[in-house]
């Protein structure tokens, strides 16, 4: 194994805290991995891991290296796609992980579109809600939306999103249409916790410009869009949703947009990707292809 290949292996350890899934994601040994580090280890005369039984951890000459390694494999990618030629198309193989309404709503209808484009990608989508760790699972990339406090990751804003208030005809018919953000005291709103974070979200409105949240009566906490749409339908509360979200919901009139003067907040929405696989030729492609799809539906 040449030194290029050890620095990746030593990266992808880093990046997992574990040597059995660093080589797993590379298609390597356990073994191969782990002679690795020992071969860069031999040259550099230092320790760059502290190995135990359940988990690896850098030294401090192996954070020094890490980040060099991560500078280093970025330059090269940079290098190797400035000298490509302009007609070759992209190819390989590209793991990305979406949500579940993003994967169902916009992502896999326009497929036939991305393949006939870039017909030598062979992408692997992994529909989730939750919380990924892209090191540990070896996925390219994650579309999200809010901000990343992630520093090792690189984050492509797509654009800010649309959200809106809605309740069904029969909530509707049961407890009247709130007209005004007082009114809100006499309604139920089905609560949302993030499957990334776990935190419950408060309703939400702007008022004059301003960011505002209440805390409105609730009897149902959902961590999954899809039941959070279908509990509004179901006639259990007001829901705050991205307005694309539910299109074809309120054009068949299954829901109905509510309290139109008051807003929630716009969701940003982002792509992120490890720093030293930002110039990869799929996730270039897809980056930009997903910035088409979202375009008519950013604000």
């Amino acid at each position: 194994m040449d030194q290029l290949q050890a620095m990746q292996v030593f990266v992808r350890v880093c990046e997992s805290g574990s040597f059995t899934h660093a080589s797993d994601v590379l298609g390597i040994s356990r073994a191969a991995a782990s002679n690795a580090i020992q071969q860069l280890e031999g040259q550099l005369q230092t320790r760059l891991l502290n190995r135990t039984t359940r988990h690896v951890q850098l030294t401090a000459d192996g954070q020094t290296y890490f980040e060099r390694c991560i500078r280093l494999l970025a330059d090269f990618a940079e290098t190797q796609v400035l000298f490509q030629q302009s007609d070759q198309k992209p190819r390989g193989k590209l793991r990305v992980d979406v949500p579940s309404r993003i994967a169902r709503c916009v992502i896999v209808p326009a497929l036939p579109d991305f393949f006939e484009r870039y017909p030598d990608i062979e992408l692997q989508l992994d529909v989730t809600d939750r919380q990924i760790d892209l090191f540990r699972e070896g996925v390219d990339c994650v579309v999200r939306g809010g901000q990343s406090q992630d520093h090792n990751l690189i984050s492509v804003n797509l654009g800010m999103l649309a959200q809106s208030n809605c309740a069904s005809p029969s909530y509707i018919d049961h407890y009247g249409l709130p007209l005004a953000i007082e009114d809100l005291e006499k309604h139920w709103m089905v609560s949302y916790a993030s499957p990334l974070t776990g935190q419950v979200y408060d309703w939400e409105y702007q008022r004059n410009g301003i960011l505002k949240t209440i805390n409105m009566k609730s009897r149902l906490t959902v961590n999954n869009v899809e039941a959070y749409i279908a509990s509004a339908i179901a006639g259990l509360g007001l829901i705050q949703i991205p307005s694309y979200d539910v299109a074809a919901e309120i054009k068949q009139g299954m829901l109905m947009p509510v309290l139109l003067d008051y807003p929630p907040d716009q969701l940003q929405l982002n792509i992120l990707y490890p720093r030293w696989r930002q110039l990869s030729q799929p996730v270039q492609v897809f980056t930009a292809w997903m910035r088409e799809q979202f375009a008519s539906r950013m604000v």
